[in-house]
């Protein structure tokens, strides 16, 4: 098997080609772990094929009045070190014209190229997809743009299809997602348009960033040793973002133990200085409402820490830590169904993802309903979601969606040929649905569609409820 050395050398050549070469641009699938270098292979290849790379990263943006302010006060947080007087104010200007956008994932596409480029807030009034295109095609003018996407899990099915009809409209610009080597090529895009380059993390490196950690537990007692390597443990199941109030209530710490922990790790293991691993962000993470949250401080820093705990053990605690947080997190926020979407792969069953990548993908913003019924319409002819998934996530989104939003997910399924025991499913969820939105006169027309061809006890139920609306 060849080296991972020899491998990122391979991509990087692969890369700088794809780059280099003339004609139609593919989409690039960059699929790996976090901290296998993704982003610095693609950066080295950029850099030597002299064009512009535009990094869009998504995580900490969520839905609600609030959603693109938190957006950039995360941001504020990690770039906090490397923000000098020029980056402060642009990050000031940006956030005056976030205060006047409608929060939604294109406007939160929008803020992230603004506080990566200069010179581009000239661009950025009107619609925030308008005034994404004109930034596009402004900095590809003079030759190929790379639009990096961090995170393919980050993008719901709406924008990244607009993102893909971007770059069928403009063949200078090239569309990257850095996505898990469990993502199939049609979660992400057609298989005709991508180029998938598989990396791996290099294990040398891995070493040297836990040397720091190793000597901190050589150092400690054995009962702080033994809690903060269980903690550490756990961290790195977590990906980038490490909820630690939920993983200390996991470890069943007591209260004077917990801050004796958390004290010992913000000396050692936060701030500045050779054994820094996180970032702070205490309880203002947008993603985890009045939780204490960390994040790594380099994707790097999380995957060397996950590969130094052995597959069954990690298969085991991965697990462990899933059934817990499925019983105490509700998934009320995009970064906590990422949470999931991390604990669940490393349990070593990729199915276990599914549901909760499906949640991502169909988690759009309230302007984009109708296209969320064009995208979800798509999967269900292609085959790519069955009706029964459909079904169970608009049932299981009780509470993270309003109820138009769950409606758009049965618009879709409404023209397809499903079996009688779906259909009855279907009625029953719309005709509660519509209640839910003060339509019982609607609701009442859903639930007795099938009361001529009695089949189950939940339609009778949801006749009643619809009757029970004022």
């Amino acid at each position: 098997m060849p080296q991972t050395e020899d491998l990122h050398q391979e991509s990087f050549a692969t890369l700088h080609k794809i780059l280099t070469e003339s004609g139609p641009s593919p989409v690039l699938l960059l699929s790996g772990e976090p901290g296998s270098g993704r982003a610095g292979t693609l950066d080295a290849a950029v850099r030597q094929a002299q064009i512009t790379l535009l990094r869009l990263d998504l995580d900490g943006y969520e839905e609600g009045p609030e959603g693109l302010l938190g957006f950039l006060s995360l941001w504020g947080q990690r770039h906090e070190a490397e923000t000098d007087e020029a980056a402060a104010e642009r990050l000031e200007k940006v956030a005056e014209l976030a205060g006047e956008m409608t929060p939604s994932m294109a406007s939160a596409i929008l803020v992230a190229i603004l506080l990566s480029q200069d010179g581009q807030l000239a661009d950025s009034s009107g619609d925030p997809c308008e005034s994404t295109r004109r930034i596009l095609d402004r900095l590809a003018g003079a030759g190929r743009l790379v639009l990096h996407v961090a995170d393919s899990a980050q993008l719901d099915a709406v924008s990244r299809r607009w993102l893909l009809d971007e770059v069928a409209r403009n063949p200078r610009i090239v569309l990257a997602f850095s996505c898990h080597p469990n993502d199939l090529n049609v979660s992400v895009a057609s298989d005709a348009q991508v180029r998938r380059l598989e990396l791996e993390h290099p294990e040398s490196e891995g070493a040297v960033h836990l040397e720091p950690v190793r000597d901190l537990l050589s150092r400690s007692d054995l009962q702080a040793a033994d809690q903060i390597g269980r903690f550490l443990d756990l961290a790195a199941l977590c990906g980038r973002n490490v909820p630690c109030d939920v993983l200390l209530a996991h470890l069943e710490v007591t209260t004077e133990q917990r801050e004796a922990l958390l004290d010992l790790i913000d000396e050692e293991l936060v701030e500045e200085g050779e054994h820094r691993l996180f970032v702070d962000h205490q309880y203002g993470h947008p993603s985890f409402p009045g939780l204490l949250v960390y994040s790594f401080l380099r994707p790097a820093l999380n995957q060397s820490l996950l590969a130094d705990v052995p597959r069954d053990k990690r298969k085991r605690l991965a697990a462990e830590l899933l059934d817990f947080v499925r019983n105490h997190v509700p998934i009320a926020t995009r970064g906590v169904a990422r949470l999931f979407v991390q604990l669940a792969e490393q349990t070593g069953d990729s199915k276990e993802r599914e549901p909760y990548l499906r949640l991502l993908r169909w988690w759009v913003s309230p302007g984009d309903l109708e296209g969320l019924t064009a995208a979800v319409t798509q999967e269900l002819e292609t085959g790519k979601t069955p009706p029964e998934a459909l079904l169970e996530i608009t049932d299981r989104a009780s509470g993270i969606w309003p109820p138009p939003h769950r409606l758009a997910l049965l618009a879709a399924l409404s023209a397809e040929e499903i079996s009688r025991p779906l259909q009855a499913d279907t009625h029953y969820l719309r005709a509660g649905l519509l209640r839910e939105s003060g339509q019982p006169k609607e609701a009442l027309r859903e639930a007795t569609w099938h009361w001529r061809r009695p089949r189950k006890c939940m339609d009778r139920r949801a006749v009643l409820a619809a009757r029970s609306s004022p």
